[in-house]
């Protein structure tokens, strides 16, 4: 048998620190954590690449009061029913955008539009000329989609209903 009591002459084990090495490792943790979120998401949260939305997208969520997508000579594209509304969801902040905006004016002119005004919350950005050819429009947004974070740009026109078509048609 062997006896198991301490031995007087050996000293007892130290105290251990106040702050164990672990615990302030595990502390530190959380911070860097958080960091490394924020970083990402401010990274991620303002993309330098372009949004496009072109007539056939098919987020639909994005396109708000147009109707279905229809061919003709010049590509794909979607009538307005004179208040459309193409929402981005989430693009963060913006410090300075511009906008690409091809119009097939060939049936907009021939219904009687002569304008499209365009507004991104309520805020008017520009009157464009609608002429009876294709045209490609590019548009200095500035700060106007840093504004809100789900920003929706207004494409406005007159729209009208003919006889031999009843829907809303704007540009």
């Amino acid at each position: 048998m062997t006896d198991r009591s301490p031995d007087p002459a050996t000293p007892p084990p130290p105290a251990p620190p106040a702050w164990p090495v672990r615990r302030l490792l595990g502390l530190a943790a959380l911070p860097a954590l958080l960091l490394l979120v924020a970083a990402a998401t401010f990274l991620g949260y303002n993309t330098p690449y372009p949004t496009v939305v072109t007539a056939s997208t098919e987020t639909r969520r994005v396109l708000f009061g147009f109707h279905g997508l229809e061919q003709a000579e010049d590509g794909a594209f979607l009538w307005t029913n004179g208040s459309s509304r193409i929402c981005l969801d989430q693009i963060g902040r913006v410090p300075s955008s511009s906008l690409s905006l091809r119009v097939l004016g060939k049936g907009a002119n021939a219904l009687g539009n002569s304008v499209i005004d365009l507004q991104v919350d309520g805020r008017p950005i520009a009157t464009l000329p609608i002429i009876g050819a294709t045209r490609l429009y590019h548009v200095l947004l500035a700060d106007a989609l840093s504004q809100h974070d789900d920003p929706c740009l207004l494409i406005g026109s007159r729209s009208v209903v003919s006889a031999s078509d009843p829907r809303r048609l704007g540009v």
